[in-house]
């Protein structure tokens, strides 16, 4: 039985993780829970249900009310957090905490030895060469990377032509610059394939989560940047395409749903029969599957190729960019192309080093830097609405 911690226990990826988990008890034991604390009520409620042996809550007021209303020890801050991972009992660590916040525990789950399920991308695009070392540990979570993971297994680098990972696009895919300009958070959040959390989802209609995932398969794959590509493939049926050298080409199909990578990566190296979306070959029957170019309006793509061929602070910059002008976005206080205008600009601010090694320190000051200057950039321009 594998005893795992959950980082990120109240979002979507750690909900389906549990509810996967429920359905495979005699193998799995939720050992250890960790969220932020913006639900205490729904911590509180998985401590009851699943009864981990320890709790940790990043928010100190929220894990003092969680301690209190139910008597038990509950750790906070990051350190409380990285305790879990560091635990002896625990075999492994599933990374769902979203945004640069999920870097550090990440990291200390690798550095103790533990095999981590990686859902947080934001981790690895801020701290791709910090993690490298660990690769063998990293069972991907993102449907189109574990569809890499399990498409390249046993190839080499100099026999892959190409990576294709596939985006359904969103909501706004189809519309051009004009129609974009009155976008309202409502409208982002209403994905018309998967359903996930806030800013995952804000993050597909700027298809800013797809250059998180390029930036992320150059990373977990060791790839040059020029052999990741990225398509509009609005049905989600194939999560990711690899092209070898000798032009056979692998494609990996599944239903859009995200508790057949979660169960993939939780009995790594095996594969366990389950109910999630079941297929069949008759779900190919007058199957229409349809690809296109993504638009050049949607820049995200553009930034993603930029920070990598840039490499060392660049890939932390654009993606702590693009946290504030989000959460931004989603106040009210920017439009949605503004999101574009926010992280283009922070990337353009930088004038300082762009180390080449990085340690923690450097990526946190690098982290704080861009999320100031995302805010004084949106609040000195015109698109700030107080």
């Amino acid at each position: 039985m594998k005893n795992v911690c959950i980082l990120g226990s109240t979002g979507s990826i750690g909900f389906q993780t549990l509810e996967v988990i429920e359905e495979n008890k005699e193998f799995f034991r939720v050992h250890s829970i960790a969220a932020y604390g913006r639900n205490p009520n729904t911590i509180i409620a998985q401590i009851k249900k699943f009864k981990p042996r320890k709790v940790a809550v990043f928010d100190v007021n929220t894990a003092d009310k969680i301690e209190r209303e139910l008597n038990i020890k509950v750790l906070s801050g990051m350190d409380g957090i990285t305790e879990l991972v560091k635990d002896n009992e625990v075999d492994l660590v599933v990374s769902a905490m979203i945004g640069f916040v999920g870097l550090k525990p990440t990291l200390k789950a690798l550095e103790n030895g533990k095999f981590v399920a990686l859902a947080n991308k934001e981790s690895v695009v801020v701290g791709g060469p910090l993690i490298r070392k660990y690769l063998d540990k990293i069972i991907p979570v993102d449907s189109e990377h574990s569809a890499i993971f399990q498409l390249i297994s046993n190839s080499k680098e100099e026999d892959i032509k190409e990576v294709v990972l596939t985006a359904s696009g969103g909501p706004f895919w189809k519309k051009d610059l004009s129609e974009l300009k009155n976008v309202k958070v409502e409208d982002a959040v209403k994905h018309p394939v998967w359903k996930m959390g806030h800013k995952i989802t804000i993050d597909s209609a700027t298809l800013m989560n797809k250059a998180l995932e390029i930036c992320e398969a150059h990373f977990l794959f060791s790839l040059p940047v020029d052999k990741i590509k990225a398509i509009i493939h609005p049905q989600s049926f194939i999560h990711s395409l690899v092209i070898f050298k000798d032009n056979n080409v692998f494609a990996h199909l599944a239903k859009p749903d995200m508790k057949i990578p979660i169960s993939y990566a939780l009995f790594y190296p095996y594969r366990q029969q389950n109910n999630f979306s079941s297929i069949s070959y008759m779900d190919l029957f007058n199957k229409n599957l349809e690809f296109y170019e993504i638009p050049t309006h949607f820049r995200s793509i553009k930034f993603a190729y930029s920070v990598l061929s840039k490499g060392g602070v660049f890939p932390t910059i654009m993606n702590a960019a693009n946290e504030v002008a989000v959460d931004l976005f989603s106040k009210g206080k920017i439009g949605f192309l503004d999101i574009f205008d926010v992280v283009e600009g922070v990337l353009n601010s930088y004038g300082g080093k762009n180390y080449q090694e990085l340690t923690i320190e450097i990526l946190e000051s690098i982290d704080q830097w861009a999320r100031d200057t995302a805010v004084n950039l949106a609040m000195k321009s015109k698109i700030f609405k107080v």
